[in-house]
């Protein structure tokens, strides 16, 4: 019984076939180094009388709304109102009983005496953010930046955003740089997975 040997011609063929099913897979492979994540971006919007607004993911972040607001939130569908605000920033409206007047559940995020956030509100914040079940929320404070601020230490540390992309667009949305961007990066360094 003779062996049979490979003739050039037919190593050629298979050679040309492995390459093209190796091609073909890498085609249909997931993104590649080259190729950045796609991120949903944090957008502009508007949201009755409120300032500063940009939506994301389901969530808005803004100044302090109006009643006409609230009521604005309810018909977009809005269930739950997350208040950053600090005790300065005062308003005639009770919003906790215009949320209840409208069916949407009211989170006011306790302060401590100082104009950022403590780590246990953050951690608050961050975890309604990260329910899988969350709904569509409404977040405000006073101009809005205290709420970018708590955004761009979501997207770094949950969703993966890289952080100085993540600050870029806080600053574009409000972020003033200085005590608030580096309670942004101190935050991150608290937060983000080690190793």
């Amino acid at each position: 019984m003779s062996s049979m040997r490979p003739t050039p011609a037919s190593l050629t063929v298979r050679l040309a076939l492995g390459v093209a099913a190796l091609s073909c897979a890498a085609c249909q492979g997931g993104p590649t180094l080259s190729s950045p994540p796609d991120y949903p971006p944090l957008e502009t919007d508007t949201f009755g009388s409120m300032r500063n607004v940009f939506v994301v993911d389901g969530i808005w972040l803004g100044s302090t709304p109006a009643w006409e607001d609230l009521e604005l939130a309810e018909r977009r569908g809005v269930e739950c109102v997350i208040d950053l605000s600090s005790p300065d920033e005062h308003t005639d409206l009770d919003v906790a009983a215009t949320c209840a007047r409208f069916g949407m559940e009211y989170v006011g995020i306790t302060r401590a005496d100082t104009a950022l956030p403590a780590d246990a509100a953050v951690d608050e914040v961050l975890a309604r953010f990260r329910r899988p079940d969350r709904p569509r929320t409404l977040v405000f404070c006073g101009s809005g930046a205290r709420c970018v601020a708590l955004m761009a230490i979501h997207r770094a540390v949950v969703v993966g955003v890289p952080l100085e992309r993540a600050l870029d667009e806080a600053r574009r949305a409000g972020l003033t740089p200085g005590e608030l961007e580096e309670f942004v990066r101190a935050q991150v360094r608290r937060l983000a997975p080690s190793g």
